[in-house]
């Protein structure tokens, strides 16, 4: 008996910040700072930085003999720890441009290391840097992944979420994808025994009396979906989907339940198979594996302040 409605919801995002650049940093450590945001370039680590209402641009160099997993969240977090803000983080505005007017009806954030009191809200516009006249709603915190099902299709250009997380106390604010697109649903569903796995991966050493040192490296969620009973055209969907993604090639957002405001951003991870039964019949199972959630890196990297 088919009892869980599958939501599918592909990807469509762009996420563009506009800082001014200025010379050189004046702080002596009772000016209000925001961290905002980066990116990184071929040689450098680009971080976004708002002292006092100043937009800064700070530079690091990348080393030849070094690399960093997670440069933005080192960053970050470095800036944090050099300034002395780690209990200071503030409103934060993320933009997002889109060349052209999308149908959008869901807004996500992927991997995001909010609290359980930070306040989202989300504003759309025809203008840059919409200030919620035209279009504003609130999203609900989740963890690891926060999503809005909007209550009409919006057609906007320009989207800006403002965060404030007060009790973070990370000391800076992470979303790694800004989503914003169309959701679509089958008609149909999965069946009952869907195998639903927390994998967390770990790195175990042990030393030659048995103490063990175990660091956690990232997390994330498996789904075995057994799709049966399925007709023909319904088979075709499925399929469809599968090849339209090249397996796993493109990532996407799935809602499993529909009882169970959760929701994952990954891949399919199996090979697409049919099996044809009585009355053509098909049977598909689809192995679905989230993208890792990461590691928040908070250890210093090489760093200097940069004109």
């Amino acid at each position: 008996m088919v009892i869980r409605g599958l939501f599918i919801f592909l990807v469509v995002f762009l996420f563009t910040l506009t800082p001014s650049a200025f010379s050189k940093i004046y702080y002596t450590g009772n000016e209000t700072v925001i961290l905002t945001g980066g990116f990184e370039s071929k040689n450098s680590f680009i971080s976004y930085v708002t002292i006092n209402g100043c937009k800064y641009i700070i530079k690091q160099k990348k080393s030849s003999n070094s690399q960093l997993s997670g440069p933005r969240d080192a960053f970050a977090a470095y800036i944090a720890k050099e300034l002395n803000i780690a209990h200071s983080v503030e409103v934060i505005s993320l933009r997002i441009d889109i060349p052209v007017t999308k149908n959008t009806d869901q807004v996500i954030l992927v991997n995001h290391n909010l609290t359980s009191s930070a306040t989202i809200t989300l504003n759309g516009g025809t203008t840059p840097d919409p200030d919620g006249g035209e279009f504003t709603t609130t999203m609900t915190w989740r963890e690891f992944t926060i999503f809005k099902n909007l209550a009409s299709t919006q057609t906007f250009k320009h989207w800006a979420v403002l965060i404030e997380d007060p009790t973070n106390l990370d000391g800076f604010i992470q979303v790694g994808y800004v989503l914003l697109g169309l959701k679509t649903s089958f008609t149909f569903g999965f069946n009952f025994g869907w195998k639903f796995i927390d994998e967390i991966i770990n790195v175990e050493l042990e030393t030659e009396f048995g103490a063990p040192d175990v660091s956690a490296l990232f997390r994330r969620v498996k789904l075995r979906l057994q799709f049966q009973h399925l007709s023909e055209s319904q088979g075709n969907t499925v399929r469809s989907l599968y090849t339209s993604l090249s397996k796993n090639v493109d990532p996407f957002f799935l809602i499993p339940d529909l009882a169970v405001a959760d929701g994952f951003f990954g891949r399919f991870t199996s090979k697409f198979q049919r099996t044809i039964g009585l009355s053509r019949h098909v049977a598909v199972p689809l192995d679905f594996t989230e993208d890792s959630l990461g590691k928040t890196t908070s250890q210093d990297p090489p760093f200097h302040y940069q004109s």
